[in-house]
């Protein structure tokens, strides 16, 4: 080949390569050092990787021509490959004019390769000749400053390419609703979408926009208008719509809204495709319905269809039912398939395991079987937190620097989170405290924990703790975090101090929890009207209104008696906002009926398989001494969940309120024979950081003695302003003469009588009940916040009851 070929067979050798898809005659045609025109670069290009073409003119100085520049874009984007699309930017600088064609196919090139920056680059390159830009130039340019989130830059661009007379083609119009969507800027995407419609007819991807829009900001009643229009307009929903829809309800949590999603898209022609099946699998996962996910597995082996995602959710759910077997086929399926499994998918099995399983051996043979990461480790660290000591998960942090598994921030976060759950608030600062010493900053997740503890804790001064090491941090307090403090003051018995933190988030900064967690605060200090006022600020603001919104108005309302309003609520939630009530709505809808004494309605509500619907309403029944439903209401209960143990302790109280101890004994018994655990009430206050927790008829807290003759004193001046023991809350058979004694030593009054001796006078008292609070024992409390001009906050399992000067925000009715 180093002999100079005369042109005609020089020519021919070309074609005959090309011909023959001789990559290796046509490597050495480029290599032999002579210049090739244009067209010869042009013909080799159909076997030669672009890399040697652009290399062999940059060699040569050869100046392609426009076809050859836009063939060479195109193998470019083929490819994928952004280097050599750099590479070939670089080598035609300078070199060739770029007209209004060449530019945009640039343009084009970067955008499909994922490069915004360049994309900006070359549009600036462009505008800055002089030359006059077109549609696809700005459609180019929009797209990619969106890309990069410099949005105000792509919405000025759109509204320049209008002014100078340029009409927006479909795709810009995609682009600039996709981008208006992703900014949460509803209003203007609809006024773009209106726009839009009056310049010309609506496509389905100008749809499916719109519909992404409203699926990122949570306007799912106006998804469902949408969806209504584009039905009367007669444009078909395409496998986007679909998977919009999809992902919409999956974020809902509504399995039964995707099934028929997933049926219609069947129904209309379109088959699912491995991610449309997926997205099912993880919901039904999440929903523990193994058998609906063995269905959709076996569909996805008849259509041949399915990834790792795929195998590794099957392997999650059979790990997690304890079908181990199953788990070893799938894994030799993916091998033979070469999916895996890979670190995930083990990952997954582990995760599987410990969701089903409290024996430890069990456990620990899982994680020593498989190949391990950190997150392998994370998991079983966990578990270890939720079902062992404190002690055994500090063992396992030493395991893993043994192990040569280096702890992260991350690490550290999961052992708060177990140590809060389990500990008092100085253990929880010890571990921040190790976390700190090893190196590791605390990330957001910290605070966040950080925070959950001190609200557990009860003691305000925690929170305050908590928020002063976060300045000392340098921390702003983001969104989330601000919502932890919401909640941490909300179970400290601060509401006002929530209601501070939430007024100091900015309406465009606050997301659905934050509407959530102020409603629900409000709802449970009986605050309805300022619950209803965030409601109506949330339609007045056009915010998203979610599942989670109805139900925490639906609380506040129940809490304030008002069930007309709850079932207001419940009946026209699926027309206003087209969200479905699930059983959470309707137990809320049997808790209010039932708290004004509408028992027989009440059961009208039940869902015969429902538990939590038989324990709302046997509450009901404890509140207002229904034996007769009460019974029917403990039966279901034991026939849902046989070792619940609430059922029992509530109906013996009913039996023991109307005197039935005949009755009560026997369910009494009944429960101790079928070892159903018992759950004694417990209360506490915070005194001087210090948790002091009470029993019924307590005798171990050192202070029994000082608190029994506080007692004695605290009883016999409320007598003398008028207060008379209510005996109908002595639950057993005991003589009239110990009943009053059976009274005083509730655990809740224990604490009470504490916060009398230990705290100054006429300071705020909060006390903490595991369990609803006693009637004899609200209305003492009642009397002693007007004798001793004490405010007393007392949260019990379902609201905050504050008393002062004698009455309760709950006029009488716990």
């Amino acid at each position: 080949m180093d002999v100079e070929l005369p042109q005609n067979v020089f020519w021919s050798l070309i074609n005959a390569s090309v011909k023959e898809k001789n990559q290796a005659i046509a490597s050495q045609l480029l290599a032999k050092g002579k210049p090739l025109d244009p067209i010869a670069y042009t013909q080799l290009l159909k076997i030669v990787h672009p890399h040697q073409i652009i290399a062999a003119m940059e060699k040569d100085k050869v100046i392609p021509d426009k076809p050859l520049v836009l063939l060479l874009i195109r193998s470019c984007i083929n490819l994928g490959n952004l280097q050599l699309a750099q590479q070939l930017d670089a080598m035609l600088r300078g070199k060739i004019k770029f007209d209004i064609v060449t530019y945009t196919a640039m343009m084009n090139l970067f955008s499909e390769l994922g490069s915004s920056a360049d994309v900006v680059r070359t549009f600036h390159e462009m505008r800055s000749s002089g030359m006059q830009l077109d549609v696809p130039a700005y459609n180019s340019a929009i797209k990619a400053f969106g890309a990069l989130k410099r949005f105000d830059e792509s919405k000025a661009l759109f509204d320049e390419m209008k002014s100078i007379g340029l009409k927006p083609n479909d795709v810009t119009w995609i682009i600039h609703l996709s981008i208006l969507g992703e900014l949460n800027d509803v209003s203007s995407m609809e006024s773009a979408f209106n726009e839009a419609k009056n310049t010309g007819k609506l496509t389905g991807p100008m749809f499916n926009a719109v519909l992404s829009g409203y699926r990122q900001s949570g306007h799912i009643d106006r998804m469902h208008r949408l969806l209504d229009e584009m039905k009367k307009m007669n444009v078909n929903p395409s496998e986007i719509t679909f998977s919009i829809l999809l992902s919409t309800y999956r974020k809902m949590g509504s399995l039964s809204q995707m099934e028929d999603v997933f049926n219609q898209m069947k129904h209309a022609g379109i088959s699912p495709t491995t991610t449309s099946y997926n997205i099912m699998l993880d919901q039904c996962d999440k929903a523990k319905d193994g058998q609906r996910m063995k269905s959709l597995f076996q569909e996805m082996t008849r259509l041949r269809i399915g990834d790792e995602v795929t195998y590794n959710l099957m392997i999650h759910r059979h790990a997690a039912d304890g079908e181990m077997s199953r788990v070893d086929d799938l894994m030799k399926e993916m091998k033979l398939k070469h999916l895996g499994p890979v670190q995930q998918t083990y990952n997954m099995f582990l995760q599987g395991v410990v969701e089903s399983c409290v024996d430890l051996d069990k456990v620990r043979s899982a994680f020593d079987k498989i190949p391990k990461d950190l997150v392998t480790y994370h998991i079983f660290l966990g578990w270890l937190g939720k079902n062992r000591s404190v002690e055994e998960v500090k063992e396992f942090l030493v395991q893993m620097t043994d192990d040569k598994m280096e702890h992260s921030t991350r690490t550290w976060n999961i052992v708060l989170s177990c140590v809060g759950e389990k500990s008092t608030w100085n253990v929880v600062l010890d571990v921040f405290k190790e976390m700190i010493d090893e190196g590791h900053d605390p990330d957001q997740f910290t605070w966040a924990t950080l925070l959950a503890a001190a609200g557990s804790s009860g003691d305000v001064n925690n929170v305050h703790d908590v928020v002063n090491r976060m300045k000392s941090f340098g921390v702003e307090t983001l969104t989330s975090l601000s919502n932890g403090l919401m909640n941490a003051f909300g179970r400290c018995g601060c509401w006002e101090e929530a209601e501070q933190i939430f007024d100091q988030v900015p309406i465009a900064e606050r997301d659905s929890f934050t509407w959530s967690t102020m409603i629900s605060i409000f709802g449970k200090y009986r605050e309805v009207d300022k619950a209803v006022a965030v409601f109506d600020e949330m339609i007045r603001t056009n915010q998203p209104i979610e599942s989670i919104h109805l139900l925490s108005l639906m609380h506040a309302y129940s809490h304030a008696l008002q069930p007309d309003r709850v079932l207001e609520i419940w009946r026209t939630m699926s027309e206003r906002f087209r969200i479905e009530p699930n059983e959470k709505h309707v137990a809320v809808v049997i808790d209010a009926l039932g708290r004004t004494n509408q028992i027989e309605e009440a059961r009208k509500y039940v869902q015969e398989d429902c538990l939590i619907h038989w324990i709302t309403l046997l509450g009901a029944c404890r509140l207002n001494s229904n034996v007769t439903m009460g019974e029917i209401a403990r039966q279901n209960i034991h026939r849902l969940d046989p070792s619940n143990a609430s059922a029992y302790i509530m109906m013996a109280n009913i039996q023991g309120e109307l005197g039935e101890f005949e009755d009560q004994k026997l369910t009494l018994q009944t429960m101790k024979d079928q070892r159903i655990e018992r759950r004694f009430g417990v209360s506490w206050i915070m005194i001087d950081g210090v948790k002091n927790q009470f029993d019924p008829h307590d005798t171990n807290h050192p202070a029994v003695p000082e608190i029994r003759d506080k007692a004695k004193e605290v009883l016999q001046f409320s007598k003398q302003h008028g207060y008379k023991p209510n005996f109908k809350w002595v639950s057993k058979n005991i003589p009239e003469d110990k009943k009053e004694q059976d009274l005083c030593e509730h655990s809740e009054r224990y604490a009470l009588y504490l916060g009398l001796l230990k705290t100054p006078p006429k300071s705020r008292l909060t006390v903490f009940k595991n369990l609803r609070v006693c009637g004899d024992c609200h209305e003492h409390t009642a009397v002693i916040s007007k004798l001793y001009d004490r405010e007393i906050r007392l949260r019990d399992t379902a609201v905050w009851h504050i008393f002062k000067d004698g009455k309760c925000n709950c006029g009488g009715n716990f």
